[in-house]
C-alpha cells in the first residue's frame, strides 16, 4: 500500500480487528479516508476476499466513500465496472458499493468486510440486516464511520451503552482537533463555532455523545500533540498553578498556560488552557511542593504563581519554603465563583491527559438547591477555581477580548 499519514485514532481504526468497529469524530477528522484505508488494507491482507461499501444515497456514494476508495486503490485495482459498481484487486479481492435507497441490491450478498459510511443516517433494521451478508471465511468485519449521535440512537445502543452494546466490539472516537492537516486558522475556526453554538460544536467539532449532559462545565478537550505544539513555538505568555491541599482525599495541583492569539491589530483572542494536573493521596505538603517544582522545572516556570486553599496558611508556607511562589485565593462562594468564572472563561480547555480534571467535571452538576454537586469529587476543580480567581482579580478583565 502506499504510504500514507494517519492520526492516532485513525491508526487505532484501522488496526482494530474486531468483528464490529465504530469511528466516530468530529468533521474534518478524517472519518471517511479511514474507512477507505481500512477496507483496502483488509481486502489486501486478504486475497480473493469480498469487501462492500455503503452509504446512504447514491450522489453520496459516488461523490464520498465510493470516490475515496477509488482514488486510494487505483494503484490495485485491475478492473472495475462502473455500471455495477463492482471492481477487483490485483489479490483477487472483489470490492462492491451500493446506496442504502435502494435495499434489492443487497440480496444474496456473500461479504467478508463491510464498510458503512456516515452510518448515522441508517435504520437498526438495515444494519441488522447487513450483519446477515456477513458469511465468508476466514474473517468477517463490519466497520462504521460516523457523527456521533443522540443516546436514543441505535448506533449509541449497540457500540456505547454498557447495558444494551454487542460483543467483540471497538470504539474509536476523534475530534476535529485530530486532523493530520490541522493548522492554526481552521483551529481557530473550529474554536469561534463554540461562541456561537456550544452544541453545534460539542457534536460537530468534539465529536460528544453527550458525555457531559447537564454538567455544569462543558471542556473543551484537545490532543496532547496541540500541547506540544504551544509549547514548542512558546506560545504561552503566562502560568498560572492552583493548588487544593490533602492527604486522605488527594492533593491536586493544576497548571493552566495562558495563550493569546492575534487576531487583529492590537487585538488578542485569550485562553486559558489546562495543561498539567498533579493528584496524588496520602504524601506530606513538602513532598508534593517538590513535585509541583518539578513540574514546572521541566518548563523553566519556576517562578509561576501558584494559588492555593487560604484555609491552610502553614501549608502555604511549606510551599513557599521550598521555592515555590505560593498565594492564598481571595475566596468568594462556590456558586459565585462558578458564575464569575465561567462568565469570564467559558467552559475550559483540557489538554486531553489531565484524565482527572476530566473525570471530574463529567460529575459535577448542579442540585436541587443550585449548588454543585460533585459525584467524581472537586479536588482539581477547586485548584482550577482558585487559579482563576487570582486570575480575574489580576487581570481585572471580565471578557475573553483584549483591546491593547
Amino acid at each position: 500500500m502506499k504510504e500514507i499519514k494517519l492520526s492516532s485514532p485513525q491508526f487505532r481504526f484501522i488496526q482494530s480487528d474486531k468483528r464490529y468497529v465504530l469511528f466516530a469524530g468530529g468533521y474534518g477528522c478524517g472519518k471517511t479516508y479511514a474507512g477507505a484505508v481500512k477496507l483496502l488494507k483488509n481486502l489486501l491482507k486478504y486475497p480473493k476476499s469480498v469487501g462492500l461499501i455503503v452509504r446512504k444515497t447514491y450522489t453520496e456514494l459516488i461523490d464520498t466513500s465510493g470516490s475515496e476508495f477509488l482514488g486510494l486503490a487505483e494503484d490495485y485495482i485491475v478492473e472495475f465496472n462502473k455500471t455495477l459498481l463492482k471492481g477487483k484487486l490485483v489479490n483477487g479481492s472483489e470490492f462492491l458499493m451500493r446506496s442504502a435507497d435502494k435495499p434489492e441490491k443487497f440480496k444474496s450478498l456473500n461479504l467478508n468486510f463491510i464498510w458503512i459510511d456516515e452510518a448515522s443516517e441508517l435504520s437498526l433494521d438495515f444494519f441488522t440486516m447487513l450483519l446477515s451478508r456477513l458469511r465468508l471465511p476466514p474473517v468477517q468485519q463490519i466497520f462504521l464511520t460516523t457523527n456521533p449521535t443522540s443516546k436514543q440512537h441505535w448506533i449509541y445502543k449497540v457500540f456505547i451503552d454498557e447495558k444494551t452494546k454487542y460483543d467483540d466490539l471497538e470504539v474509536i472516537k476523534a475530534t476535529s482537533f485530530d486532523s493530520v492537516s490541522l493548522s492554526p486558522e481552521v483551529l481557530e475556526s473550529y474554536l469561534k463555532i463554540r461562541e456561537v453554538d456550544e452544541d453545534l460544536f460539542r457534536r460537530e467539532i468534539l465529536g460528544e455523545f453527550g458525555s457531559f449532559e447537564g454538567t455544569i462545565f462543558k471542556p473543551l478537550i484537545l490532543e496532547d500533540r496541540v500541547l506540544a505544539r504551544f509549547l514548542q513555538n512558546n506560545r504561552f505568555s503566562y502560568y498560572i498553578g492552583g493548588v487544593d491541599f490533602g492527604f486522605v482525599n488527594p492533593n491536586a495541583f493544576v497548571l493552566i498556560g495562558k495563550l493569546e492569539q492575534p487576531v487583529g491589530f492590537k487585538k488578542f483572542l485569550v485562553r486559558y488552557i489546562v495543561i498539567r494536573e498533579l493528584y496524588e493521596r496520602g504524601i506530606q505538603t513538602d513532598t508534593f511542593g517538590e513535585m509541583i517544582l518539578s513540574v514546572l522545572r521541566n518548563l523553566h516556570i519556576e517562578d509561576t504563581p501558584i494559588i492555593c486553599d487560604s484555609a491552610e496558611p502553614d501549608r502555604i508556607q511549606i510551599l513557599n519554603d521550598i521555592g515555590l511562589d505560593a498565594y492564598p485565593v481571595k475566596k468568594i462562594g462556590v456558586k459565585d465563583s462558578i458564575v464569575k468564572i465561567k462568565n469570564f472563561l467559558g467552559d475550559p480547555v483540557i489538554i486531553k491527559g489531565c484524565e482527572n480534571f476530566i473525570r471530574e467535571l463529567e460529575g459535577y452538576r448542579w442540585n436541587e438547591k443550585e449548588m454543585p454537586n460533585a459525584e467524581n469529587g472537586d479536588h482539581l476543580i477547586d485548584a482550577f477555581r482558585y487559579a482563576m480567581l487570582y486570575e480575574l482579580e489580576r487581570a481585572k478583565v471580565g471578557a475573553m477580548w483584549i483591546n491593547l
